[in-house]
């Protein structure tokens, strides 16, 4: 048990400097999915259609083109209602939100416009879409937002707090292991080593002679 308590003590102080110096991880802010959040989901896809001029809708291999404004982004593009949108950017879409979030990508990338590839009448069409309606998503790089269901949530806390107890039970059992060292080796509860008593022969010591006078006799081994 001493062994691995000093192996423990020179495992913690290795690492010690290493921890107090590495760069602090990125903030994680974690979103529960309620219904304020579904309805700000609503708000911006809203408000991204608007900016484009067209309303989506998912449909069997592609995304349905509902309706486009006149003079919007969509109408310049040459796109037109009922054209079913299979790729955005290169990549195959199913579903209005992966478009949108191909989109926002874009924006963010900094590119101005993209190619939307359609099937109208059995054909395959490309149009170039431009893009500067769009707002970007302001996010800064050392944050990163993570939404879970509060069901998640949950068991991420008693994750947690399964992992505290665990950790408490064994800084408890160093603290013990680190009293019974402390008791072996001697040393009291305020940190000091215990003082030899005045006079006493520490085993080992070498016996020096005193002065005036003769060195005492060194001490008989028993047999």
């Amino acid at each position: 048990m001493l062994a691995r308590t000093m192996a423990l003590w020179s495992g913690m102080l290795a690492i010690a400097p290493c921890i107090m110096a590495a760069d602090p991880p990125p903030a994680v802010v974690i979103e529960t999915e309620s219904r304020s959040t579904r309805e700000a989901k609503q708000d911006d896809a809203d408000r991204r259609n608007q900016e484009l001029g067209w309303e989506l809708a998912a449909v069997e291999n592609g995304v349905r083109v509902e309706r486009i404004s006149k003079n919007s982004p969509a109408a310049e593009a040459h796109l037109e209602e009922n054209d079913v949108v299979i790729s955005v950017a290169g990549q195959n879409v199913l579903t209005p939100e992966r478009v949108r979030e191909i989109l926002a990508s874009v924006v963010e990338a900094g590119e101005k416009s993209t190619d939307v590839v359609v099937r109208r009448d059995g054909k395959e069409l490309s149009y170039l879409l431009s893009l500067e309606a769009m707002t970007p998503v302001g996010r800064t790089s050392s944050q990163t937002t993570v939404r879970v269901s509060q069901t998640d949530l949950v068991q991420m806390i008693q994750q947690l707090q399964d992992e505290s107890r665990q950790q408490h039970a064994l800084l408890q059992s160093l603290l013990l292991e680190v009293q019974t060292l402390r008791a072996q080796l001697g040393v009291p509860a305020n940190g000091g080593v215990n003082a030899p008593t005045p006079g006493a022969v520490v085993p080992g010591a070498p016996v020096r002679p005193r002065v005036g006078g003769t060195a005492p006799a060194a001490p008989v081994a028993t047999p």
